[in-house]
């Protein structure tokens, strides 16, 4: 075969991925809009978490994780009332995450109160964080398992809790009870308030480009015959025979090539066949 070569350099970059969106995120935040609450028992502050609201707890199973547990205005439930986002003293908090309460003023409000609240997720996620700030103590469920076991009778702000295990694709349930437990203040004089801020993220959508099939095309003569070649790498090794040669007639000649998957690029040329 006479190497009378018309060189067609022709490189194919195979196997791209690019992102073309950065990771959905989803922000679920206490308000006084699509959470419902409660304060079933009075006012029973400076007196442990554990140890208040249990007989109506036990009456009313589901309530920290149930889809169908029974929220409504019928049922006692209702919108939170607002508090004072004051947690300054215990440190930075995000501004989107408003302190609420069951009901009553913010010194004499009914403690412990109880707190729910729905939301969908497409898919399951990537990563789930929770914040939280309690004045004094609170537990969290997250679709009925407990995340978060505050019981220490102070105010309390916690950030960052991995909680992607307990999220799940569909509707998920966030439940919470809430206390005023410090034992050292005069009634009126303690005050209560939670405020909460989940953070989830999605797997960023990546579109994947692969280059599958190449179009080779020159500029033939008559009465010559042209035999397609390619290799793998430009430096050394074998070229290998693409197809059977092309009898050239004056016009422009194409041919394809269809490259299997994983291979990261080709190189080709054209040489004169006897």
């Amino acid at each position: 075969m006479k190497t009378n070569i018309t060189t067609l350099a022709v490189f194919c970059s195979l196997g791209l991925s690019v992102a073309v969106s950065s990771a959905d995120t989803l922000t679920i935040v206490t308000d006084t809009n699509s959470w419902r609450a409660i304060g079933p028992v009075g006012n029973l502050q400076a007196t442990p978490i554990d140890s208040v609201g249990l007989a109506w707890e036990s009456t009313n199973a589901g309530w920290n994780m149930s889809l169908s547990y029974d929220d409504s205005d019928a049922a006692g439930w209702h919108v939170p009332v607002s508090r004072p986002d004051d947690w300054t003293a215990l440190g930075p908090w995000p501004s989107e995450a408003h302190s609420i309460w069951g009901s009553g003023e913010q010194f004499f409000g009914d403690t412990p109160c109880y707190l729910r609240r729905t939301f969908f997720l497409g898919s399951t996620p990537a990563s789930g964080l929770l914040d939280f700030a309690v004045d004094d103590d609170a537990q969290i469920w997250i679709n009925g398992q407990m995340v978060v076991n505050d019981n220490n009778n102070t105010a309390t702000r916690v950030l960052d809790i991995d909680a992607r295990q307990y999220l799940r694709s569909g509707i998920n349930l966030l439940a919470v009870k809430a206390h005023n437990s410090f034992p050292l203040a005069p009634l009126g004089e303690n005050s209560e308030s939670f405020a909460l801020r989940l953070r989830v993220e999605f797997t960023a959508a990546t579109l994947s480009i692969r280059c599958s099939q190449v179009e080779l095309c020159w500029q033939s003569a008559t009465n010559v015959n042209y035999q397609l070649q390619y290799q793998s790498a430009i430096t050394g090794g074998q070229w290998t025979n693409l197809g059977v040669p092309i009898a050239g007639d004056g016009s422009r000649q194409c041919a394809t090539d269809a490259i299997a998957e994983g291979e990261p690029h080709r190189f080709y040329r054209t040489v004169i066949a006897p």
